[in-house]
């Protein structure tokens, strides 16, 4: 679990038993904001005054923030994925987007920002949320520009950001989280309601509170999956805690859930 002030709260399975452990971070309050478990099994830490911490689950922290390393000093860094082949993608919330390689010399970090003169660039600079599907997509959600797509990209090939908005069928611009499922499907939270985004072809499915939405606005870092396969999404009237297979689609004449099931429960 978090804790405001760069503590994790650690939890003993066998006793119950909970601790704070201290991130080495000086005498600074970085706060955490966010915890991601690598392939290698690794605890990766973001923190809102910039940087992320590796935790390898016993004693010893890599910290790239604090007096040692500057490079997201100042940078409010919201999510951190692996995507699988060693490399690493890195939101902020104000300075766009960070692909992070350590196993290069000086631990290189390309910087990707929003370009107003390059449609193709990134769509937002301020990021809510990250997520790499079994393709190596990277999946991003904005705060003011919706969602957006990156393919893979090689070393002699611009990126090129595919975004997804209102227009194009979100109920909001301002996307606070997003969580993927074993079919392939994005559900994302946002500003007016709940979507589940197909990533095989953008279509969208918008639900919300005649759907059981817990309401309209959901927040930021308010999401996570459980490990039996439930979606937990949080906003302004409490949780949202689903499995995503039990929701039918959607009703193309009346744009409401099948009324025989009500799949979004409220906690």
């Amino acid at each position: 679990e978090v804790h405001e002030h760069g503590k994790l709260v650690l939890q003993d399975h066998a006793t119950g038993a909970y601790a704070l452990q201290k991130l080495p971070l000086g005498s600074r309050s970085y706060g955490v904001t966010g915890i991601h478990l690598d392939n290698q099994g690794a605890v990766w830490i973001s923190l809102y005054l910039g940087g992320v911490c590796r935790w390898d689950g016993g004693g010893h922290y890599t910290c790239l923030a604090g007096p040692d390393d500057t490079r997201f000093e100042g940078h409010a860094v919201t999510d951190i994925v692996d995507t699988g082949d060693g490399r690493y993608w890195i939101a902020t919330l104000e300075s766009g987007l960070y692909r992070w390689d350590p196993r290069v010399k000086d631990n290189a970090v390309e910087h990707f920002k929003q370009d107003l003169k390059n449609p193709d660039s990134l769509g937002d600079d301020a990021i809510s949320a990250l997520s790499v599907d079994k393709h190596g997509v990277l999946w991003i959600a904005l705060q003011s520009a919706g969602l957006d797509r990156l393919a893979p990209f090689g070393r002699k090939s611009d990126p090129v950001f595919q975004h997804y908005r209102v227009a194009d069928g979100l109920p909001s611009d301002t996307v606070y989280g997003l969580e993927p499922d074993e079919f392939g499907n994005l559900w994302l939270a946002t500003a007016h309601g709940l979507s589940r985004f197909h990533t095989a072809d953008g279509k969208i499915q918008n639900f919300d509170e005649e759907q059981g939405a817990q309401n309209l606005d959901f927040n930021f870092g308010a999401h996570f999956t459980t490990r039996d396969g439930y979606i937990v999404l949080g906003g302004a009237g409490g949780l949202n805690r689903f499995r995503p297979a039990d929701v039918n689609d959607i009703d193309r004449k009346s744009t409401r859930l099948n009324s025989s099931h009500i799949p979004l429960s409220r906690m």
